[in-house]
């Protein structure tokens, strides 16, 4: 089956079967302070409702007396949420997945409630996760100052809608991409985990390699030929600079405290390095090892000798950074305060096998990250494929 041989309808919403509904706005609206840890329902904020579906590990609940008290807004099995307020378009489908059996939407969501003789809700949570609908959001939000979706243009939105068999083959084909993706995510988030506490128990001698000598069985005690070390003695720690002169469409990348922002004719530096933000994200240095510029909200840390740096932006990375915050709004570092700081260093060749070993788990979630990002691009190309009009 492809484009050509399923027979396409194009409706707007309010052509077909599916309910757009608020939730309750009125004066039984729950208060902040009737907000539960735990309790009888569950009640969504934006925070819940990603564009991956539903994110749970932040939850407040309502009261039974407070959900009896509620008109609509209250969720069915196999009804979809749809943000309407700030991050539009996100939107999640309530499934038998979900472990909750009474959930009402906020102020700033929509259900969606199909009809399944004529839309499956699968078939309806992937024609909102693709571009096809985006796009139409998109277009109705661009440039708003607080852009929301209104009932009126929820039911504008145009929809191509084939017969039943049509929407379980698609469903089932690109459930089984979403499926591989979610797998490659687990892996990764189980690498990810490996690795901060390998990280931690290598960086503070709790394990050590063959032959460098006895692991530490209490923490915080140093290990046997380990030094507390400057980082000023480690490294020279240099300020970034402007690259307004230099902008380029391709070169040198330019990082600021967040990564990439753009490229230069011309690099700062053309050796490894250590960025540290200066002003604003403070708290995520990062390693490169190739010829860069960054700007000039950043440090940028090199060593002075054979350390071994990939180590030393190991032990970066363990530090709490907002503890040397110097400004009470923006966050702020001073050259001077992080000159200071104190990194317990063993001998270079246990530095080596360290971040050796740091180095093959990242590489491991690299690659892993590499074939999630084929995933989801092949899952996007297929949507283009099959809802373009052909």
């Amino acid at each position: 089956m492809n484009n050509k041989t399923i027979h396409w309808e194009y409706k707007k919403i309010k052509d077909t079967m599916i309910q757009v509904i608020d939730g309750d706005r009125g004066k039984e609206y729950p208060k902040e302070n009737e907000f539960l840890n735990e309790g009888y329902c569950l009640f969504l904020t934006a925070n819940n409702i990603t564009k991956n579906g539903f994110r749970l590990d932040n939850k407040i609940f309502i009261s039974e007396v407070r959900d009896k008290k509620l008109g609509k807004g209250k969720l069915q099995l196999n009804d979809l949420i749809l943000t309407t307020r700030g991050s539009v378009g996100n939107i999640a489908l309530f499934n038998d997945t979900i472990p909750y059996t009474h959930i009402r939407i906020n102020s700033g969501m929509v259900i969606l409630r199909v009809n399944p003789k004529e839309i499956l809700p699968d078939y309806l949570e992937i024609l909102f996760s693709s571009g096809y609908v985006s796009r139409q959001i998109t277009k109705v939000v661009y440039g708003s100052a607080q852009p929301q979706l209104t009932v009126k243009t929820i039911n504008s939105i145009m929809l191509p809608i084939p017969d039943i068999k049509s929407q379980e083959f698609i469903t089932s084909v690109i459930n089984s991409g979403v499926n591989t993706i979610d797998k490659i995510d687990k892996l990764i988030e189980a690498k990810m985990k490996l690795k901060q506490a390998l990280m931690h128990k290598l960086l503070t001698g709790q394990i050590r390699f063959p032959g460098f000598g006895k692991p530490v069985t209490k923490i915080g005690d140093i290990p046997k030929g380990w030094k507390s070390r400057r980082l000023s003695d480690l490294c020279s720690i240099e300020y970034g600079a402007s690259w307004n002169k230099i902008k380029s469409d391709s070169g040198f990348p330019v990082y600021g405290t967040g990564g990439v922002m753009g490229y230069a004719n011309k690099s700062i530096s053309d050796k490894p390095a250590i960025i540290i933000g200066r002003k604003g994200t403070i708290d995520r240095p990062f390693y490169v090892n190739h010829p860069f510029w960054t700007v000039d909200t950043t440090f940028f840390a090199q060593p002075k000798g054979d350390d071994n740096l990939e180590f030393i932006y190991c032990q970066l990375c363990m530090l709490n950074w907002k503890l040397y915050n110097e400004a009470s709004g923006l966050p702020s570092l001073n050259r001077n305060t992080i000159s200071s700081i104190h990194l317990i260093m063993p001998l270079q060749l246990e530095q080596d096998h360290i971040a050796e070993a740091l180095y093959k788990l990242n590489k491991e979630i690299e690659i892993l990250a590499n074939i999630k990002a084929q995933h989801v691009l092949q899952k996007q190309s297929l949507c283009v494929i099959l809802f373009s009009r052909g």
